[in-house]
């Protein structure tokens, strides 16, 4: 009866255990993200992708710091990345908002990216997030898409 016991409990705490938020642990973080978007302008509109990397630390639950590159509708920007949970708690969906800051190696200018999102946990260390997503140009184009994300 004891042995049973304990397979029983054993089990069910590695199950919790892949079911809780690993990817916010303390640490190196990184992530991929794809996205479409659209760019708003007076003159013209037209649609465009972007894909993304970023990696850097995780400073507590709440608080992402690091760095990037990537390209994203005639832009290749490197950026500063900081990111902010909107809660501590383990939930199965975390809310959190983003701000890239950088520079366009391309067009020569800066790069202003904000973001909100949800992440939802797949296993330990891994997340999938969508985020809702503008970015600036140097020429003031705006951008407006949504992004998926792989996080690791």
């Amino acid at each position: 009866m004891r042995k049973i016991l304990f397979t029983l409990f054993a089990c069910c705490a590695m199950w919790g255990h892949a079911q809780s938020n690993e990817y916010r642990t303390r640490g190196y973080k990184g992530n991929v993200e794809l996205g479409i978007n659209a760019e708003i302008d007076e003159y013209d509109r037209y649609a465009g992708f972007g894909l993304l990397t970023t990696h850097g630390i995780q400073l507590n639950r709440l608080f992402f710091v690091g760095g990037g590159i990537g390209y994203e509708t005639g832009m290749l920007p490197i950026y500063a990345d900081f990111r902010s949970y909107f809660t501590k708690k383990e939930l199965r969906v975390n809310p959190w908002a983003d701000l890239k800051m950088g520079f366009d190696t391309i067009n020569l200018g800066c790069y202003l990216s904000p973001s909100f999102g949800f992440t939802v946990p797949l296993a330990n260390d891994y997340a999938f997030s969508v985020a809702i997503a503008s970015g600036v140009d140097p020429f003031y184009t705006v951008n407006v898409g949504m992004r998926v994300g792989f996080y690791f």
